[in-house]
C-alpha cells in the first residue's frame, strides 16, 4: 500500500515538473516573439527634405523645425521608428526618393507628373500657385498663360513649378537652387516673373524683409494647385507603405494633425475656396 502511494506521488510530481517546464518554455517563447517583433518593426528610416518655410524651417540652434517637420515627428512617434532626416538641395532629395527604397520625402507637391512615381502617405496642405511679379512691372493681371510665355522667369530647379514651366514650353527660364532665390531675383529686377504657391511666397517675402504690397498675382495656375504631401519612394516595401499610411490616418483621426495645423496657421478650407 505504501509503495502504491509513493508511486502515485512520484507520478504527480513528474506531471507538475513537466507542466512547469512547459510553462517556462512557453513564457520564453512569448518573450522572444515580443522582443523579436519590436526589433523587426522599429527601424532607422531615411527621410529627405529641404528648407522651405513654413513647412521646413532652420531654427536658431540649427535644428530642423517647421509645420511639416512637426507632422513627421508625430508620425514617427506612432511608428516608433528612428527618423534620419537629411536636409538637402531639392534636386538631390528628389533623386534619392526616386531611386532608393523605403525613403520618405517631404514636403512635395502631388502633381500629375509625379503621381505614379511615388507612394503617397498623406496630404500636409493644399497649394495654389500663381505667377508673381512686381507691381511696377505689371499694372494688371495677365489675360492668359500664353501672354507670359516669353517673359523672363526665375525657377527653383526640380520643383513642380519648374516642371510645369518646362511642360508648357517656357524657354526664358533662370534656374536656381532655392525658392528664396527666385524671390530675391524678382525683387532685384533680374527677372520679371516667378511661379510659386501663394502661402510659401508670402511667407518667404516676409522672411526676406520685403513688402508683400510690392508684388502682384499676375496669373493663377489652377491646374497646378494640388496637395503638399509626404511621399514614399516607389521601391518601398508594401509593409513600409502601409505602416506610414496607417500612422498618418491615425494622426488625422485623433485630431493631432489638425492641432499642428492650427498651431502653424494652416487653413485648407480657405485655400480650397480660393482655388475655385
Amino acid at each position: 500500500m505504501l509503495a502504491i502511494k509513493s508511486s502515485s506521488a512520484l507520478l504527480f510530481h513528474n506531471k507538475i515538473s513537466t507542466l512547469y517546464t512547459y510553462f517556462i518554455v512557453a513564457w520564453l517563447v512569448v518573450l522572444f516573439l515580443l522582443f523579436n517583433s519590436r526589433t523587426v518593426t522599429a527601424e532607422p528610416v531615411t527621410v529627405v527634405t529641404e528648407y522651405l518655410p513654413p513647412y521646413q524651417v532652420k531654427n536658431a540652434d540649427n535644428s530642423l523645425g517647421g509645420y511639416a517637420t512637426e507632422v513627421i515627428q508625430a508620425l514617427f512617434d506612432i511608428t516608433k521608428d528612428q527618423a534620419n532626416i537629411q536636409v538637402l538641395p531639392w534636386v538631390r532629395a528628389y533623386d534619392i526618393a526616386l531611386h532608393q527604397e523605403n525613403i520618405l520625402i517631404y514636403s512635395m507637391t502631388r502633381s500629375t507628373s509625379r503621381e505614379s512615381l511615388f507612394h503617397w502617405i498623406g496630404a500636409l496642405d493644399i497649394e495654389q500657385y500663381y505667377f508673381w511679379g512686381l507691381k511696377r512691372n505689371f499694372s494688371q493681371t495677365a489675360p492668359s498663360l500664353d501672354a507670359l510665355r516669353d517673359i523672363s522667369i526665375a525657377s527653383a530647379n526640380g520643383y513642380a513649378s519648374d516642371q510645369f514651366l518646362t511642360e508648357h514650353k517656357f524657354t526664358n527660364i533662370y534656374r536656381v537652387v532655392k525658392e528664396q532665390q527666385i524671390i530675391q531675383m524678382l525683387k532685384r529686377g533680374r527677372v520679371k516673373l516667378v511661379l510659386s504657391d501663394g502661402f510659401v511666397f508670402e511667407t518667404l517675402v516676409k522672411e526676406l524683409g520685403y513688402e508683400l504690397d510690392d508684388f502682384i498675382q499676375v496669373f493663377p495656375v489652377f491646374s497646378l494647385g494640388s496637395e503638399m504631401s509626404i511621399a514614399a519612394s516607389k521601391a518601398s516595401s508594401t509593409r513600409f507603405i502601409a505602416k506610414y499610411q496607417n500612422a498618418f490616418a491615425q494622426l488625422e483621426s485623433s485630431g493631432a494633425l489638425f492641432a499642428i495645423k492650427q498651431k502653424w496657421g494652416i487653413n485648407n478650407k480657405d485655400k480650397k475656396n480660393a482655388a475655385r
